[in-house]
């Protein structure tokens, strides 16, 4: 009948327009979700030095408040921080393999530092080994533009090689020592 068939299609326009004002709703909900997220993810970078081919800190009275002023920053998040990742970075110079390895046991060491001020938070340690080619990048940076090319020019040469092949320049090895500290940081 008629008005059957007008009561459906009221029910039907009801039901469309709750599940698109749920779709709206549903939305912003994941909008605000996003932003919140986007708005919190933070990354602190930090210099506290390790001992040379060790994963042991170096703590004297200005390390210790570097270290502080870290473990100060995350407790700041109050129970709402969920995970937080800790990578150490090394620079090119030695075996890869090796460096990899101590770039991990060095960020494993520093979350060990700050695990109990942090609860059930979830964390993630991970390594970066630089290239020569970062060392490179920054070479250029600082305006040994010559000196960067003789790097790039090495490519699809191995870490190892490339490394062999800086060494033998004095004067190239000694510009790439100097950027090799801005290469070790943690994160």
């Amino acid at each position: 009948s008629l008005q059957h068939q007008i009561d459906m299609s009221k029910h039907l326009t009801d039901t469309m327009q709750a599940l698109i004002r749920d779709n709206f709703a549903q939305k912003e909900m994941i909008e605000q979700k996003d932003s919140f997220i986007q708005t919190y993810l933070k990354e602190v970078t930090f210099d506290i030095p390790f001992q040379v081919g060790t994963s042991k800190l170096i703590l004297y009275s200005e390390n210790e408040l570097k270290l502080r002023n870290v473990i100060n920053d995350v407790k700041s998040y109050d129970g709402t921080l969920v995970a937080l990742e800790i990578e150490n970075a090394t620079s090119p110079e030695g075996n890869a393999i090796r460096n990899d390895e101590l770039a991990r046991a060095r960020a494993k060491a520093f979350s060990e530092l700050i695990k109990p001020y942090l609860g059930d938070v979830e964390i993630n340690v991970v390594s970066k080994v630089h290239t020569w080619f970062d060392v490179a990048d920054i070479l250029r940076q600082q305006g040994h533009t010559k000196e960067a090319d003789m790097i790039y020019a090495l490519e699809g040469k191995s870490n190892d090689a490339i490394g062999c092949e800086v060494r033998k320049n004095i004067a190239l090895y000694n510009l790439a020592k100097e950027t090799f500290s801005q290469l070790r940081y943690t994160t």
